[in-house]
């Protein structure tokens, strides 16, 4: 899911849609939430972050990308242009890795994540705080993971 636009921690706000499930305090397990990253690998200026509840950064600044009309393009920004670069990471994993359960996907694309500094952060009363909870998306490392975690099934 993409983290949205609005500059803010959304870590203690309804941001919808969000992994609580209805009627219950319980989180669905394979949910991830993905925040912006510019051109540097940091948090973009525009992105939601929160290291409660967004997992991963991905590149969500200047995306060359599809645009209305038909034949054309742009660059876009958003995390709406970062949230398919993590399910495409994903959907990489699962067709190499097709015994990979989708919790298992989700801890390896945690876990090859970049970390990211704090410098890279936003700050809230001139304190520079986590953006998120892994770090940027590496499609290499996590191959590279996957690879390690199923050999010999």
């Amino acid at each position: 899911q993409a983290a949205g636009n609005s500059s803010r921690d959304i870590s203690n706000w309804d941001n919808y849609p969000h992994p609580k499930f209805l009627h219950s305090d319980s989180l669905a397990g394979n949910w991830i939430t993905v925040a912006a990253s510019d051109t540097n690998g940091c948090l973009a200026s525009f992105s939601n972050y929160g290291q409660a509840v967004v997992n991963l950064l991905a590149p969500g600044v200047a995306i060359y990308s599809a645009a209305p009309g038909g034949n054309q393009y742009m660059q876009l920004d958003g995390t709406s242009m970062a949230a398919p670069v993590v399910s495409g990471v994903a959907a990489l994993l699962r067709s190499y890795f097709p015994s990979l359960s989708a919790a298992e996907i989700k801890s390896i694309l945690e876990a090859s994540a970049l970390p990211v500094g704090m410098n890279c952060g936003p700050s809230i009363k001139g304190n520079k705080v986590p953006c998120c909870r892994a770090g940027l998306v590496n499609a290499y490392r996590a191959v590279q993971l996957a690879w390690k975690r199923t050999k010999g099934r």
